[in-house]
């Protein structure tokens, strides 16, 4: 049985590519910092339950030297794969573990606009005003904006 994960967190660094055997394989490691979150009900807002955990991403070949060139520290990136747990004795006797995704599949998450916080749902969101001489679209005669089930109705269907 596998453990399949998928995160979302920043990059704690930047990629780190290497060339290791005889035939200088392309290794890249990625590590992905991720709190644990939870949607708070009452309040609508997600909050923060914990402290962050890092997960170790591997890639080989090409696809190491293109997480190299794509991804950079701080980057918001989306990792699904298998969750391996390796557990490891520290340097003063304490049990310590590395989480690692194996088999990943990786993206960078974009960057979303910034909204008006004052502005209602549906409201110009960052959408520039039509110019002198653009048109400009309203709603059909007899209907409203965004309610498609008021357009005048007649004899015939519309299609």
């Amino acid at each position: 049985m596998s453990n399949t994960i998928t995160i979302t967190g920043n990059l704690g660094k930047d990629p780190e590519l290497k060339y290791v055997g005889a035939n200088g394989l392309p290794v890249c490691e990625l590590s992905i910092g991720a709190t644990p979150r939870k949607l708070n009900k009452t309040t609508n807002e997600w909050e923060n339950r914990g402290a962050p955990q890092w997960y170790r991403v591997t890639a080989f070949e090409n696809e190491a030297e293109a997480w190299t060139e794509a991804f950079s520290k701080g980057d918001k990136i989306t990792a699904t794969g298998t969750l391996v747990v390796e557990e490891y004795t520290t340097k003063d006797g304490r049990d310590g573990y590395t989480l690692t995704i194996v088999n990943a599949t990786v993206g960078k998450v974009p960057h979303a606009q910034k909204q008006p916080q004052n502005a209602p749902y549906g409201a110009n969101r960052g959408t520039p005003a039509p110019q002198h001489g653009q048109a400009s679209f309203s709603a059909p005669q007899g209907g409203t904006v965004g309610d498609p089930w008021s357009a005048p109705q007649g004899d015939r269907p519309p299609f």
